[in-house]
């Protein structure tokens, strides 16, 4: 069977756009699942535009997967973490 986003949405109970940011969030996630992508790099890894990529931040926080850090980049990225069952998810 050949994984998909679509497959994965159904198993995250997620809009299939929130699963394809988080896998873009994964790949640039740092070891402690920290990631500082710009909103437009977001919209070119995904294929979402931007308002799209906001919802899906939304949507990815309320069900605990991201948490903003409080903290930004000199560029004025915003620095979240990934989550998943608690603890940080590396991507690569």
């Amino acid at each position: 069977m050949r994984f998909s986003s679509d497959m994965a949405a159904a198993a995250l109970d997620l809009p299939h756009g929130a699963v394809k940011l988080l896998w873009v969030l994964a790949c640039h996630a740092n070891e402690s699942g920290l990631v500082w992508l710009g909103s437009s790099r977001m919209c070119q890894d995904s294929g979402l535009c931007r308002r799209a990529v906001q919802s899906a931040l939304k949507i990815l926080t309320t069900h605990g997967l991201l948490a903003a850090t409080g903290k930004r980049t000199q560029h004025g990225c915003v620095v979240r973490r990934l989550c998943v069952h608690g603890g940080a998810v590396g991507g690569g």
